[in-house]
C-alpha cells in the first residue's frame, strides 16, 4: 500500500543577537537527525525566517556568507511547533566608509580577512555597513565589487558592539556609460588600476583605483561594440570619466564565394592598437549572413573575417572608420583542421 506523506509544519521565528536585536540575512539550516536530507532558508532584514518541516528531530546550523556559525543545537519539530527563535553569540560592528575627500563610499564592501571568516562581508549602502561576527581580533578590509582590497586596518580586538568608521586613502573615479544605442549601458565593465566594476541599470559606475598614472577602460557587455580608453590620469581629487560607446557603424553581409550561402561559421573583427593596448569589436555572422560593429570614429582598423572553429583568417583589410559603411564580403569556405 502507498505510504501517506509525512505531516509538514510551517515553522517561523527570528534570529537574534544576545541583546535581542535582529541578525539579518542569516542562512538557517535544519538537518534531519538520522537521515540524509535537510532544509534551508534565509532570514530577512529583520531576522525573520519561515520554513516548512516534516515532524522529527533536526540539528540546526546557521551561516553568514557561507560561514557556518554556532548556536543552533538539536530541536524537535512536533505538530504543535510553530514558533522557534534562535540567539547567536556575537557582536555587531557598524560604521561608515568615507573616501579620501570625506564623502560616503559607493559600490564597496567591508569584510574581515581571517581565513576562517573568508567571504564574511557587508555591502556599503549610503556609506554605511554592518557586520555581525564572533568576538575576536580582526583585520577589516574594504573591497570593491570585484573583491580587490583597496584599504585594510591593523588588527583590532572586538569584544563588544563596536562603531568603526573607515577612511580610504583613495579618491573615487565615477561616471556614466552611454551605450551604442544612446541609452544607459547596464553591465559595462569598467577597470582602472587593477580594480573593476560593472555599470548599474542607470549606466553609472564608481571605483577607487590607486592614484598614479592609471587608464580607465570601458568594455560594453556587447562584444560588437569597441571598448574605450581614457587617460592616463593621476587621481588627486574625485574624478568624473564618462564614456560614450556610440560611434561609426560598420555593417553588412558575409557569404561564401563558391555557394553564396551565409558564412555562419565565421566571425568579423575590427581591431586597433597593439599588444596590451589592442582593442577589438567582434560579431558572429548571423543566419542571414549579417554582422554589425560599432567603432570609435577616425581610427585605422584591421578589418578581418575569421573561420569560427578553424581560426583561419579569410579576409583582411586596413580601413579608417570615417563614416558609416555597408559591406558585401565574399570569403572562401572554411576547412576545419
Amino acid at each position: 500500500m502507498p505510504t501517506s506523506p509525512e505531516p509538514v509544519v510551517l515553522v517561523g521565528g527570528r534570529i537574534l543577537d544576545p541583546r535581542g536585536g535582529a541578525v539579518p540575512n542569516v542562512a538557517v539550516m535544519f538537518e534531519s537527525v538520522g537521515a540524509s536530507f535537510g532544509h534551508a532558508t534565509t532570514a530577512d532584514k529583520a531576522g525573520r525566517y519561515r520554513i516548512p518541516l516534516e515532524l522529527g528531530e533536526y540539528d540546526v546550523y546557521f551561516a553568514i556568507a557561507d560561514v557556518v556559525y554556532p548556536g543552533g543545537g538539536r530541536v524537535l519539530i512536533s505538530p504543535k511547533t510553530t514558533t522557534m527563535d534562535f540567539t547567536l553569540e556575537g557582536v555587531h560592528v557598524r560604521g561608515v566608509v568615507l573616501d579620501a575627500a570625506g564623502d560616503p563610499g559607493e559600490r564597496l564592501r567591508v569584510g574581515v580577512s581571517q581565513i576562517v571568516l573568508s567571504g564574511w562581508d557587508s555591502e556599503v549602502i549610503d556609506g554605511a555597513y554592518s557586520l555581525f561576527i564572533p568576538e575576536g581580533t580582526y583585520t577589516f578590509e574594504v573591497t570593491g565589487e570585484d573583491y580587490q582590497t583597496i584599504f585594510s586596518t591593523s588588527s583590532i580586538p572586538v569584544h563588544a558592539d563596536t562603531t568603526l568608521d573607515l577612511r580610504l586613502d583613495r579618491f573615487p573615479v565615477k561616471g556614466f556609460v552611454r551605450g551604442a544605442n544612446g541609452n544607459a549601458d547596464e553591465g559595462a565593465y569598467v577597470t582602472a588600476g587593477g580594480v573593476a566594476v560593472e555599470s548599474d541599470a542607470a549606466g553609472r559606475y564608481a571605483l577607487y583605483p590607486p592614484p598614479a598614472g592609471i587608464q580607465v577602460r570601458c568594455l560594453s557587455h556587447d562584444r560588437s561594440v569597441l571598448g574605450r580608453v581614457a587617460g592616463p590620469f593621476t587621481i588627486t581629487d574625485p574624478t568624473t570619466v564618462d564614456f560614450d560607446l556610440r560611434g561609426t557603424s560598420w555593417a553588412g553581409t558575409v557569404r561564401h564565394q563558391n555557394t553564396n550561402e551565409a558564412a555562419v561559421d565565421c566571425f568579423v573583427a575590427a581591431s586597433v592598437g597593439a599588444g596590451n593596448e589592442r582593442r577589438s569589436a567582434v560579431d558572429r555572422i548571423s543566419d542571414t549572413g549579417e554582422f554589425h560593429l560599432t567603432l570609435e570614429p577616425d581610427l585605422a582598423y584591421d578589418f578581418e573575417v575569421w573561420g569560427d572553429e578553424s581560426r583561419v583568417r579569410l579576409y583582411q583589410q586596413t580601413l579608417v572608420a570615417t563614416a558609416d559603411t555597408t559591406f558585401q564580403l565574399y570569403v572562401p569556405s572554411v576547412t576545419n583542421p
